[in-house]
């Protein structure tokens, strides 16, 4: 299935609500219904994966001071939180599509400062999410963030500039 990735705002936010997990990877993150708090949020940008005008997937880039910056000094970065696709799609390859095709749009879009590097956390007992950012080209920084609503998470990041 081919996915097109487009941003998210007030305007389609409501879409979010059609996005449901399984509910082992509820500990990791929420349905779409979160991220309705972000849509008028300038220091968040929300991305949706659509696969024939459906919502299947979002994640979205946050802008906002972290506590992920330790991990890279005097580098500007961007982090990516809250991939989330739709239970009946996932297993389908569409989140590592997803992560590709955004990775080469990154160097088109028009952000308030330069992006060098995109970093995500991810929990140390997600093996499966490991495996999809590693197979996306992010590398793992082998430190561990202990900051993460369901433990440990290991450090991602991917240069972009």
């Amino acid at each position: 299935m081919k996915s097109s990735l487009k941003k998210i705002d007030s305007c389609n936010i409501s879409l979010l609500k059609n996005i449901k997990l399984h509910e082992n990877q509820e500990q990791y993150f929420s349905d779409g219904e979160v991220f309705e708090k972000y849509a008028d949020n300038p220091k968040k940008y929300l991305i949706g994966m659509f696969g024939e005008e459906e919502i299947i997937g979002c994640f979205y880039l946050d802008f906002e001071e972290n506590n992920l910056d330790q991990y890279f000094s005097n580098k500007s970065l961007v982090v990516l939180k809250g991939l989330s696709i739709r239970h009946n799609f996932q297993g389908k390859g569409i989140g590592k599509l997803a992560i590709l095709e955004f990775l080469d749009t990154v160097p088109n879009l028009h952000f308030n400062k330069k992006i060098e590097i995109i970093v995500l956390s991810v929990n140390c007992k997600n093996i499966a999410a490991q495996r999809l950012y590693k197979s996306a080209g992010f590398i793992d920084t082998h430190e561990i963030y202990y900051g993460g609503k369901a433990g440990p998470q290991h450090v991602y990041y991917i240069n972009v500039s």
